[in-house]
């Protein structure tokens, strides 16, 4: 069992690399048309297909199931939706374990997640969806992330970004009308949005530390380095080179400032607890955490106004706006027996129509469903007052090759928590990015 796992490992590897020089060669570049071949999906024997994903509940997902078994009785697909919690470690079990039938056919990966589950997942078949439909169905950005050797990896069923959530009223009561769209500026309003008793804040402008208590900080460190310019790799993507660029020495005194200047500490709630009872200006989120505050909001009477602004960009950008990318996809696993299925199913799920059909099921119980991850329906969600920042961002949101966004997060804590150099936590880094495609069981 386990030399049939690495030959198809194998296999799957030199796929990666012909089919991508292939299709460099053979693609039509004018070829714009939709591609519904269903030629791959057997029509005289029943298909099983499993799928795990986060978050979206059976009752939100099933109309994208039912809508694909009507055009194929003989697909039955079993959906199962994971807790966060331990779904990396379960992840890796079921794909280390080599016992193929224990593998998913489908499962879900964080945007920054890719190049660590590179080597157990097999690619869209050019006859399902070519690399050219790719790129021109969804944003920048997901070409950037979850392409592989030039062929699509993982697909998203929507997309997002981080805003600024501030209080309207905690920004009336200092003469602001909202968040400043220019960092430097920025950091002198949270510090006039901070109240003080004694050493002890009361009210918090913003929350912007690398701490536990701040959910999304390690999404605004990124930003700020993006928006710099800085160059966070190498060109094949297997060594890190931020370290060697001054403005990342930069973007780190500025992000510490915020603790420094006295607007967050370690000792306070979590950002959005502290949000939620009146004593934080400004939080930092993706969309998904708005949906807890609308939700709680309402539940529980809080009487929050609140308002939601466009991240800061740096002047040095010269009106260039940039956003960060963070959002979830769907890939197929090496092991899977009906591959081109599981991607046809991926790119059926993916058209507009079927991604409307689970942003209304979504929005029955709930303030929105995901924003959507084509630039061509942008424009559906701009009476939304919800989501209009959030879909801007994530139109000029951007991203690099983490290989793991989890083990890169700890290392960057380290670097704004401790006194370990640029140098040491860039080496760090590079022995993650050089375990593109490997997993190690515990």
């Amino acid at each position: 069992m386990q030399k049939r796992r690495k030959i198809k490992k194998a296999i799957a590897l030199l796929l990666l690399i012909g089919m991508g020089f292939l299709l460099t060669g053979c693609t039509n570049g004018d070829d714009t048309t939709p591609n519904n071949n269903t030629s791959v999906v057997p029509s005289d024997q029943p298909i099983t297909l499993i799928w795990w994903n986060l978050f979206e509940t059976q009752e939100n997902i099933q109309p994208l199931i039912d809508a694909y078994q009507t055009l194929h009785p003989n697909v039955t697909i079993e959906y199962a939706q994971k807790d966060l919690v331990d779904y990396q470690s379960s992840l890796d079990e079921v794909l280390t374990d080599n016992i193929p039938e224990s593998t998913p056919d489908i499962f879900t990966i964080h945007n920054t997640w890719m190049g660590r589950y590179a080597g157990y997942t097999l690619p869209a078949p050019p006859e399902v969806l070519d690399s050219a439909m790719f790129q021109q169905n969804f944003y920048p950005v997901v070409g950037t992330d979850l392409m592989v050797n030039g062929l699509p990896q993982a697909i998203p069923l929507g997309m997002d970004s981080i805003a600024i959530i501030y209080n309207e009223k905690l920004f009336s009561d200092k003469g602001y009308s909202a968040p400043s769209y220019d960092w430097s500026e920025l950091l002198e309003q949270a510090k006039n949005l901070t109240v003080k008793s004694g050493n002890d804040i009361s009210i918090s402008g913003l929350a912007l530390a690398a701490e536990d208590n701040v959910e999304s900080w390690f999404d605004v460190f990124n930003l700020l380095l993006m928006q710099s310019d800085i160059a966070m790799v190498n060109e094949n993507q297997t060594s890190a080179i931020f370290a060697e660029d001054q403005a990342t020495a930069e973007t780190v005194t500025y992000f510490q400032s915020y603790q420094k200047e006295g607007v967050w500490n370690e000792g306070l709630k979590q950002d959005i607890a502290l949000f939620l009872e009146g004593k934080l200006a400004m939080f930092i989120a993706p969309s998904w955490r708005l949906l807890d505050i609308v939700a709680y909001n309402e539940e529980y009477n809080l009487g929050l106004d609140f308002g939601i602004a466009p991240m800061p960009q740096l002047s040095t950008l010269e009106g260039e706006s940039r956003g960060w990318a963070n959002y979830w996809a769907q890939t197929v696993a090496l092991d899977s027996k009906n591959y081109k299925v599981a991607w046809d199913f991926l790119n059926f799920a993916t058209q507009p129509d079927q991604l409307r059909l689970l942003f209304s099921k979504a929005s029955e119980s709930r303030a929105f469903g995901q924003l959507y991850p084509r630039p061509d329906m942008k424009g559906e969600v701009e009476n939304n007052p919800y989501l209009l920042v959030y879909a801007d961002e994530v139109s000029h949101a951007r991203s690099w090759w983490m290989v793991d966004g989890n083990q890169v997060q700890t290392s960057f804590q380290e670097l704004l928590g401790s006194n370990k150099t640029l140098t040491t936590i860039q080496s760090n880094i590079t022995s993650i990015l050089v375990s593109t495609g490997r997993l190690t069981r515990n």
